[in-house]
């Protein structure tokens, strides 16, 4: 398991309280990232970030089952992020999003499907500080009908321009 720094551990507890609001009164909750999921073979991830079904009433359970997005802060091993696991959350039918958001700039891709028979397709939802890129704009999660924006995603980071 990687050891992650503070600005990575940051926006991924600014990620996660980001999101549950859009979640009150749903079928879904936010997990991560010690919560493990189940990728392909016998391989099992532990997102940052990922929405799946509540598991009220479900005492023991060991992988989290229905996820929906994955969210991962990119680690210091970049190929890890945007090539391994996007390959093995691309695997489980259940998620319809991914999304890699950097940790030491600002700015993140998304990957989406329609169903999970369909391959992920790279999403113009991109942004970045870069001026070469799109002017930043919010991470758009439909699945639970949330836009995160980016700064409440790097809150306390000082990294927004």
């Amino acid at each position: 398991m990687m050891t992650a720094c503070w600005p990575h551990n940051k926006v991924v507890r600014n990620i996660a309280d980001a999101l549950k609001p859009h979640l009150v009164g749903s079928a879904y909750d936010v997990f991560g990232p010690q919560d493990l999921i189940h990728t392909v073979g016998e391989v099992s991830r532990a997102p940052d970030v990922f929405v799946a079904p509540r598991l009220a009433g479900r005492p023991g359970i060991r992988f989290i089952p229905g996820i929906v997005v994955v969210i991962e802060v990119v680690s210091y091993d970049r190929d890890l992020d945007y090539v391994t696991k996007l390959i093995e959350y691309e695997q489980v039918a259940t998620i319809l999003r991914c999304v890699i958001v950097e940790q030491d700039e600002v700015g993140y891709a998304v990957w989406s499907r329609e169903r999970g028979d369909l391959p992920f397709t790279p999403s113009t939802d991109k942004s970045s500080a870069s001026p070469e890129l799109e002017p930043v704009k919010p991470i758009p999660i439909p699945e639970p009908g949330a836009a995160l924006p980016l700064a409440a995603v790097y809150g306390d980071l000082e990294m927004l321009p």
